[in-house]
């Protein structure tokens, strides 16, 4: 990571590139860190799913007392381990696993797409930072220049060897050219505010060590065709989100398939004050078996009290004291129209399934779409700085040319700023088309999440662009 801190005059300075500035952005940012968070809470919901098929252990105590006139009292102390074991719930648990599993995928998937997004805007604030940089030593380099006539008109002037005119005219040229270096100035400032936003660096000197014109290598475009963007995390987003729909359309169709638990219990128990001493044991089951809207369910027990008397809690009934030896019972219940929700939980389930297939379908149209959007504008901007290099270079030439005519006194003033302003217009053109290039390429490598498709390669100083070659060796840009 190319990224250090040195302190100068009090004064911190961060040199940083393109990876250090995503990688600042990135660990950074306060959404992420908060849906790194939520992707461990969906790994321990799954977790927590899993449990439902261990068996469900309880220690219970009852303790009863009763005075009462003219009756004996009565002591009943009752202390035993439970426990209770799923057989079957047709499937239920095994599809809220699924479900679990899918959530915590969403975590995975959202957080990979806003990271995504988040390195996309930091690309593109650098590189239009880049490019404003680039075209800003252009016009300082201008302004120097035209201050420079300026005083030459002047001196001439007052050896009467220029006139008025060409006093005014040089003023006029200054002047347009230092409100073009304003309009820069300020553009560079904002997009440097623009990438500290997105960096939450705060440094005030803040040192790129990239140089859009020197260092980048542009090459041709070439995308086979059959590159589809089903790697993308939207794409599996969508893909997850359509299958966890599906399962929780399944949990609601399977609604009328029962639920069987088996269970037991051993403890001791007492009728007097004192340590207990009595044992009981014994097993039990349940069965639950849902009716169309209504319900119905069945319970029993097998258990025995070794000594004294035990108490067995029967569902519906309450509590019934037992005596030593075998008990047992067998309690079913009906709940009538207790589960009117069964009809409107199947036709959610069906819509919102029908809902995440079309969006999912629409996601499949919409991402091949823009990869062919992009892959055209890649093309077209890649034509475009082929042409706005050879118009460069015919700029500079004729630049030079009017240069050297001024120099000799061969050329007017007003030529002089025509070549000038077309030099210029060159420079903001291809600048411009090299963003516009760049943007699209990491476009499309967010599109189709491939960091192997690029044509837009930093190899430092053996930059491809035109505006290399017209860069003096003392004009490095700062």
């Amino acid at each position: 990571m190319l990224v250090f801190i040195s302190f100068n005059y009090l004064e911190s300075q961060v040199y940083i590139n393109l990876d250090s500035a995503i990688e600042y952005g990135i660990k950074a940012n306060s959404i992420l860190r908060v849906l790194n968070s939520k992707k461990e809470i969906s790994h321990l919901l799954e977790k927590e799913k899993w449990r439902d098929y261990l068996p469900k252990l309880s220690i219970n105590y009852l303790g009863l007392r009763g005075l009462n006139q003219n009756q004996q009292d009565s002591i009943y102390n009752d202390l035993r381990l439970s426990f209770q074991q799923m057989i079957y719930d047709g499937g239920e648990n095994s599809r809220a696993i699924d479900i679990a599993k899918f959530s915590g995928f969403l975590s995975d998937s959202e957080f990979k797409i806003q990271a995504k997004k988040l390195k996309y805007e930091i690309q593109k604030s650098y590189l239009k930072l880049l490019t404003l940089q680039g075209k800003f030593f252009f016009f300082k380099r201008t302004l120097d220049k035209a201050k420079f006539i300026l005083n030459e008109t002047k001196i001439a002037r007052s050896k009467n060897l220029k006139t008025e005119k060409d006093v005014l005219d040089a003023e006029w040229r200054l002047a347009g050219i230092e409100h073009s270096y304003l309009k820069i100035k300020i553009e560079k400032e904002h997009a440097l505010k623009e990438l500290k936003m997105l960096t939450l660096l705060e440094s005030e000197n803040f040192i790129l060590e990239e140089d859009l014109f020197l260092d980048f290598i542009l090459e041709k475009p070439n995308i086979s065709e059959e590159a589809e963007p089903k790697n993308s995390s939207d794409w599996k987003r969508s893909r997850i989100i359509l299958e966890k729909a599906k399962t929780e359309k399944e949990n609601s169709e399977n609604f009328w398939k029962p639920k069987f638990f088996v269970g037991g219990y051993v403890g001791k128990n007492s009728n007097e004050i004192g340590p207990l001493k009595n044992e009981n044991y014994g097993w039990n089951f349940s069965l639950s078996l849902p009716l169309g809207s209504s319900s119905s369910k069945t319970d029993g027990n097998i258990g025995t009290q070794t000594d004294g008397t035990g108490i067995q809690r029967i569902p519906g009934f309450g509590p019934q004291f037992v005596g030593q030896g075998e008990n047992s019972y067998l309690s079913s219940s009906i709940g009538i129209l207790d589960n009117m929700s069964v009809k409107r939980k199947i036709f959610e389930g069906e819509l919102n399934y029908e809902e995440a297939l079309a969006n999912h379908l629409n996601l499949e149209r919409q991402l091949e779409l823009e990869k062919n959007t992009v892959m055209n504008r890649l093309n077209e901007t890649y034509s475009l700085i082929h042409v706005s290099n050879l118009k460069l270079k015919r700029d500079s030439k004729n630049l030079k040319l009017i240069q050297s005519k001024y120099k000799l006194g061969l050329g007017t003033l007003s030529e002089l700023i025509s070549a000038e302003a077309e030099f210029l217009q060159s420079i903001d053109e291809l600048g411009m088309n090299i963003f516009e290039f760049s943007k699209s390429n990491f476009e499309l490598e967010r599109i189709l999440e491939n960091s192997n498709i690029t044509f837009f390669k930093y190899k430092k100083g053996k930059g491809n662009s035109i505006l290399r070659d017209l860069i003096e060796m003392d004009g490095k840009i700062k």
